[in-house]
């Protein structure tokens, strides 16, 4: 990894030490992190509202810079095109490093999304329910694929 600029953590919530452990050193490095702390039976976060899995990863690799993120589903990723109709899937992202951010933000724009600035490390305690809700929707509800979007006025 002494050649990456941004690490994309990406691997259930029980293999997360585990694989940060596994890593070369992520000092200063921007960790971008998709975990979404989901309890091996999907019905509910091991971690959420009063704490993070992205806070939790930022006390593992303290010297990292941590964004996390919610991204679209593997299989819109997959599939000809990231739209859902006319309409591009908003995502939200949040970290305390505004550089690292506006890299991430850019990662998620070339996935074909609307990246929307979620503020600091510590609102991840509000974006991985986010995904958890998606989660329940998709798969429990069998909605298939799905994704959500901001409206503002």
């Amino acid at each position: 990894m002494a050649f990456a600029e941004v690490v994309v953590l990406s691997v259930a919530w029980a293999a997360v030490e585990d694989a940060l452990k596994q890593a070369d050193s992520l000092d200063g490095k921007i960790l971008f992190t998709i975990v979404n702390p989901l309890l091996p039976d999907m019905s509910g976060l091991a971690v959420g509202t009063t704490n993070s899995a992205a806070e939790e990863i930022a006390k593992l690799a303290p010297k990292a810079r941590i964004v996390e993120s919610m991204p679209i589903f593997a299989e819109v990723l997959h599939s000809p095109s990231t739209k859902f109709g006319n309409e591009v899937a908003s995502v939200f992202y949040c970290g305390d490093d505004v550089e690292a951010k506006g890299i991430v933000a850019g990662l998620l724009r070339e996935l074909g999304t609307e990246p929307i600035d979620a503020g600091g490390l510590k609102n991840a305690r509000f974006v991985e329910p986010s995904g958890m809700l998606l989660v329940q929707l998709a798969y429990m509800q069998q909605m298939g694929q799905i994704g959500i979007k901001l409206l503002r006025r």
